[in-house]
């Protein structure tokens, strides 16, 4: 319940609704701690006000975003093809690595033979 009534008064505040915020804080007339909690809000609600974002913010958003599609349309699969070089040199160093301990193992053999 008192959950309940700080949902909808915290609602209240932010669509801007005093009839139903007035209303909310009559029903929470008998708990104090309750009132108390929606003053702080109150006082929160009015310090904090919604910040839009300025208009070169919102131009160097849009020209990141296009410069990243584009980016995206002329090299779609670059991840991709990273990560195949990665497996094609690692398998050929594991190759190179079975190669080596394998002369190692023949020329040893036939040092001691």
């Amino acid at each position: 319940m008192l959950w309940d009534l700080l949902d909808e008064h915290a609602q209240a505040l932010i669509d801007q609704d005093e009839e139903k915020r007035l209303r909310v804080r009559a029903l929470a007339e008998a708990s104090p701690e309750l009132l108390s909690l929606m003053d702080v809000a109150e006082r929160v609600h009015r310090a904090y006000q919604p910040v839009a974002p300025s208009g070169e913010f919102r131009a160097r958003l849009k020209k990141k975003v296009r410069r990243a599609a584009r980016w995206k349309l002329w090299w779609p699969n670059t991840a991709q093809r990273m990560l195949r070089s990665y497996w094609l040199w690692g398998a050929l160093a594991s190759i190179v690595s079975v190669a080596g301990g394998v002369g190692y193992f023949l020329v040893r053999r036939s040092q001691t033979a």
